[in-house]
């Protein structure tokens, strides 16, 4: 008889509590609401000074993280300086003067360094190095869902695909690899003889930056594929792949510092119609999918 009674009065001081609860709750609420009412300025007040101090201890904490490491002073709590110094086109002497200022490792950025040691580098790159990649890896993706063997973060997964790839790097599973190369470079001296020498006519300028570039591409596509994509030969860049790779570069450069905008990405691709936007393709006919379409041929 007691087990029964207990058992039909508990269910009823459950019902009791939670209701109490409730009202409570409510009442708390309309307080609340009737204080607000009451004192607006005094709300406003509390907002803005929980946003002054979670600012102030973000920038404090910003700061710490790497405060032994000396650099530009408002680099140290924000990006804009690294995003002003790429936007610049100058980055490249502008690191080096940081370096030459503030010393062999030098702070670019909230989370940021950079070194011009080549003993520490060297160290970072060790084949059993302790350093990992950070997330601005993520930005030299292709396809923002697929790691390739330069962005892959993962130490086993990317130790995997070195392994896999290096005797092609190494040269030795490649048949025929020197007589490859000397195919190329003599179109490439061919290519000069008929188009660039100078003669009575005049001088002809020669842009040699470029034409190694389309060396370089035309090597690389004959020794992973069995044929160059003919750049030398055409004295063009064909398709406007380097075009398309040097005009995308300094938005890479952005994503690596805003790295934010990878994960935004990778969240769109989700969705078919933005990622045939974004990602490109073996079928399009220009830039970097005409490799993609290469290697599935």
């Amino acid at each position: 008889m007691a087990s029964n009674l207990t058992t039909s009065i508990l269910p009823h001081a459950i019902v009791l509590d939670y209701a109490q609860a409730v009202l409570e709750t409510g009442q708390w609420l309309r307080a609340a609401k009737s204080h607000i009412s009451a004192h607006p300025s005094a709300v406003s007040l509390a907002i803005i000074s929980g946003i002054v101090i979670y600012v102030i201890w973000s920038s404090t904490a910003r700061y710490l993280r790497l405060s032994p490491f000396h650099g530009p002073p408002w680099a140290a709590f924000t990006r804009l300086w690294l995003c002003k110094t790429i936007a610049s086109g100058e980055s490249a002497s502008r690191f080096i003067n940081v370096n030459q200022q503030y010393g062999p490792v030098a702070r670019i950025g909230p989370n940021h360094l950079i070194t011009d040691d080549p003993e520490f580098i060297r160290k970072i790159l060790a084949a059993r190095s302790h350093y990992t990649r950070g997330p601005w890896f993520d930005s030299i993706r292709i396809d923002p869902e697929v790691p390739n063997i330069v962005s892959e973060r993962h130490p086993g997964r990317h130790n995997h695909l070195r392994h896999q790839m290096s005797g092609a790097y190494a040269g030795r599973d490649v048949e025929g690899l020197e007589d490859m190369i000397d195919e190329r470079i003599q179109d490439f001296v061919e290519v000069i003889e008929r188009k660039w020498l100078s003669d009575d006519n005049g001088t002809n300028a020669f842009d040699i930056a470029k034409r190694v570039q389309f060396l370089a591409v035309d090597m690389i596509t004959h020794i992973c594929f069995g044929k160059p994509m003919g750049f030398v030969k055409t004295d063009s860049d064909v398709s406007n792949f380097l075009k398309t790779v040097e005009s995308q570069l300094p938005i890479v450069q952005h994503f690596s510092v805003i790295i934010e905008i990878n994960d935004l990405l990778h969240w769109l691709v989700g969705f078919p119609f933005i990622r045939r936007l974004i990602v490109p393709s073996s079928q399009d006919k220009s830039g970097i999918g005409i490799i993609m379409g290469v290697c599935y041929e």
